[in-house]
């Protein structure tokens, strides 16, 4: 007997269109795009009804209802990881999160996957290397990449022979760094920044003058304990 193999496909999917989005980082001009854009496609869709009612757009901040793009102003860090924007006719959905994020439409409504490809262009034209998802924060990354260097310049220190270790435990701790990249990029992501694009400050010039003596004090201080150990295994050799 012959065997007969089936691909389920979940009843919330069916029908339905999905398509990635980011790594990003979104604006609040880039929300409040994406808003215009389903209201705009609403405003199409009802005109081409007998009703000509436009169906709501809605907005909601985790499980928290927005009227309008502005109101996330209010909204927590929290709320923004997962925030949904969605219109009914067309059935369109957005699901701007710091995981899995995508755009989604019903397969059928050529009207309505033309506008989750727009959002998707438009969102994964603002990439971002990190997006929103985040196993550590920068200071978290920044000590795994350093415990990565000061392991391989012990390990060869004390034996020179020992460099294949050293080169797998530098790239253990480098890969744990940037796992947030590495994710990112293979379930998408998206982080919302509840401010206007020239409005946001990431780093002020005192800040980057912090995070570099911060990073030259670290790596001098593993270069000191790398000569100070290969000087050590000299004077016992």
């Amino acid at each position: 007997m012959a065997l007969y193999r089936r691909v389920k496909i979940p009843p919330s999917d069916a029908g339905l269109t999905r398509y990635r989005l980011g790594p990003s980082r979104l604006f609040l001009e880039d929300v409040q795009a994406i808003y215009d854009a389903l209201c705009e496609a609403a405003k199409q869709r009802a005109e081409e009804s007998e009703d000509g009612e436009a169906s709501s757009v809605t907005i909601v901040a985790d499980e928290t209802p927005a009227d309008s793009p502005q109101d996330l102003l209010e909204a927590t860090p929290e709320e923004l990881r997962n925030l949904r924007m969605a219109s009914k006719k067309p059935l369109v959905s957005v699901d701007l999160w710091s995981h899995y994020a995508d755009v989604s439409a019903q397969s059928s409504d050529v009207e309505g996957e033309a506008v989750a490809r727009g959002i998707r262009d438009y969102v994964n034209r603002r990439r971002h290397w990190r997006g929103g998802y985040r196993f550590f924060d920068n200071v978290m990354q920044l000590l795994l990449f350093l415990l990565g260097i000061v392991t391989a310049v012990a390990v060869v220190s004390v034996d020179v022979r020992q460099w294949p270790i050293a080169l797998a435990s530098f790239a253990i701790c480098a890969a744990a760094a940037f796992a947030n990249v590495m994710v990112a990029y293979r379930t998408g992501t998206v982080r919302i920044v509840p401010q206007k694009r020239n409005e946001a400050r990431w780093l002020s010039g005192q800040g980057r003058r912090d995070l570099f003596v911060s990073l030259t004090g670290a790596i001098v201080g593993a270069a000191i304990l790398g000569i100070a150990g290969l000087w050590a295994g000299i004077r016992v050799h």
